[in-house]
Order: C-alpha cells, then structure tokens, then sequence
C-alpha cells in the first residue's frame, strides 16, 4: 500500500534543541571544543560603555567563521544560511525561536572593529579549529606560524576540508564592505537631495501662502 504523509503544523511543540543536533555533527563538537572567552576581552576596547547591547562578539565571530568553513562571503546569503541550519543556531547559542543577526548587522559589526582587530581574532579562531583537528587543508599560515592542518581522518567526526586560505575570505568580505559602503553614501546622497527639495517646496508653499494674505489684507 502507498504511503503518504499528511502535515499539519502544531501551535504548541515541547522540543530540546541539543536533542535535534547529532553528537557527531561538525558544528556541536566544534562548539564542545572551542573556547572563545578571550573575544570579549579582544574586542572590548571597540565598544561603550553605555548605549543598545550591540550582537554578542562571539556569536558574530562564530557566524563568520562559518562562512569561511561553507565558503559563504556574502551576508544575506549567511543570513539565511542560518536560519534553515538548527547546528548552525546551536552554535551560535541560539534557539529556534531567536532571531539570527540580520546582514546588515553583521555588515556594521564587521565594520565597527578595526580591521586588524578583526583579522587577528579571526585567525586566532581558525587556529584553534586546526589545532583541535576540525580542520583540514592545505599547510595554513596561522597567527604567523604554520601550522600542519591536516588532520586524522581515522575518527567518526566530520572534518571541514578548506581549500581557501584566509586571507582571501577576508579580503573577499572586504570587498563587500567597501561597496555596502559606497551603496550606503549614494543612499544617504539621495535622502539629502530629498530633503533638500521637501525644504525648498515648504518655502515657496510659506511665500505663496504669505503672498495670499498680503492680497487679501489690501
């Protein structure tokens, strides 16, 4: 007899995120392995004290070493990336119900840390994946030592097998800034001549209505 599956979306689901994500997944022991504290202390200096609780450092500079590993540069496509992949929110200690910091966040966050901030604790990060044997490769330069990425393959864990180096996503991601950057001055260009032009009507509206009754006390 065929089979055939009916779906009917629940309102109410009792679910433990963890539970859905294999043990041997790439990403949760990756999570299990890598200890990032030493972002916050990085990255400190770059934010105030006071003001909006800006994206947690470490969930960005996970969410960019992600897009090295899958070899995804762009933001919206990293965006969405996460938020059809549960190993993906996992990693980045969010839950199904968690909004996934949008592109333009991750464009301004990039762009807030000074480049080579950002360039040394995104290498220090890869490191670390090396070292723990998580990623395989070419010999990569890392830190400014180098570092023999390859690793056993003999154990039943995913390793991730970059052939890019570096230095050429990062250089690939600034490109991206620089033109989100020249998008964002022709926007702001084009407000201004917008309002520019809102104010001269406004005056010319005032002087005719001034103009009116100038006439009609005469």
């Amino acid at each position: 007899m065929q089979g055939r599956k009916n779906f009917e979306p629940k309102l109410f689901v009792n679910y433990y995120l963890p539970d859905m994500i294999p043990d041997n997944n790439f990403y949760k022991v990756l999570k299990d392995k890598l200890d990032l504290s030493f972002v916050y202390k990085s990255t400190k200096h770059v934010y105030s004290h006071t003001g909006r609780p800006a994206i947690d450092p470490v969930v960005f500079f996970k969410m960019v070493l992600v897009g090295y590993l899958e070899n995804c540069c762009f933001d919206r496509a990293l965006e969405r990336l996460f938020q059809l992949r549960l190993d993906l929110l996992f990693f980045i200690d969010h839950d199904i119900n968690d909004r996934v910091p949008d592109h333009s966040t991750i464009c301004k966050t990039r762009q807030r840390i000074p480049t080579e901030v950002f360039e040394q604790v995104f290498n220090h990060i890869l490191g670390l994946c090396v070292q723990e044997g998580m990623v395989s490769g070419k010999v990569q330069s890392i830190d400014t030592a180098y570092i023999n990425a390859n690793a056993s393959l003999d154990r039943m864990m995913e390793v991730k097998m970059v052939d890019r180096m570096p230095n050429e996503y990062l250089e690939e991601i600034q490109k991206q800034d620089k033109k989100e950057g020249k998008e964002n001055l022709r926007k702001k260009m084009k407000k201004a001549q917008r309002d520019l032009e809102v104010q001269r009507k406004h005056r010319e509206n005032k002087f005719k209505d001034n103009s009116t009754l100038k006439e009609k006390g005469s």
